[in-house]
């Protein structure tokens, strides 16, 4: 999932989109920085919600919910993408334009927190506690791979469509970095609490609650089998009739 994930994002998000934004800004500096810093603010404001949703939830319901983010900002970006169209917007467009690219790279943002945040954490408690640095080793692989792998598909991107930085070609790989998130999002819906290790520690308590909990019935019925004849007629009367049993008993105290 990470290496999809990594991927799609290296291929439309980086140069191409800032260039892309620099087009259609008129080569606005502090445009392209408000779109780009939605992005970063949405995984600051999002982070700490999205953590206590993974720990009173489980989290690979909150991933499911990350996928669904993923799906919409693909198809809310590529939307954007055609209202723009290919020729630099003006005036109330281009205001247009701005707004919905803040709200878009908000959604990007979160979604961000969802694949850095409970999906790290499902990640860890699903590899052997002696074997974690091992298996973040390969993590770190896939993302640096994939970091390498989504501007080599740009480049042939480019070198199919010309080479020239238009608005319409980086329009044309913007959409083709949208299509591979629909992947990973598929990949990150696929996730499951249930396939979690556990560490030692839990799994000797569960069991040491387990022998209590059997000691605890044999116990019971060692006690129910050294009761007297009276003693079991006493508590079937005392279940059938608490009140009367109760009178009864005290009566026969004195």
């Amino acid at each position: 999932m990470c290496s999809a994930y990594g991927v799609a994002d290296n291929v439309w998000s980086g140069t191409v989109f800032a260039a892309y934004l620099k087009l259609i800004f008129g080569d606005s500096n502090s445009a392209v920085g408000y779109v780009e810093a939605s992005n970063g603010l949405a995984g600051l404001f999002t982070a700490l919600p999205i953590g206590w949703l993974a720990d009173k939830y489980k989290r690979s319901a909150i991933c499911k919910w990350g996928s669904l983010t993923l799906v919409f900002s693909a198809v809310f970006h590529s939307a954007i993408l055609y209202y723009v169209g290919d020729d630099i917007p003006e005036g109330a467009k281009e205001n247009t334009s701005m707004y919905l690219f803040l709200a878009v790279m908000f959604l990007w943002g979160a979604s961000g927190g969802v694949v850095n945040g409970p999906l790290q954490a499902l990640y860890a408690d699903s590899t052997p506690a002696g074997e974690r640095s091992e298996y973040y080793v390969y993590l770190f692989a896939s993302y640096m791979l994939s970091s390498m792998a989504g501007p080599l598909i740009s480049i042939v991107l480019f070198q199919y469509w010309g080479d020239e930085w238009e608005l319409k070609d980086l329009k044309n790989i913007i959409l083709v970095g949208m299509g591979l998130e629909i992947f990973a999002a598929i990949f990150l819906c696929k996730v499951d609490d249930r396939y979690a290790l556990k560490e030692r520690g839990e799994e000797e308590k569960e069991e040491k609650k387990k022998k209590e909990e059997e000691g605890g019935e044999e116990e019971k019925k060692r006690r129910e089998e050294r009761k007297t004849p009276l003693q079991v007629r006493r508590a079937r009367n005392y279940r059938r009739e608490p009140f009367k049993a109760t009178a009864r008993h005290c009566a026969g105290a004195f």
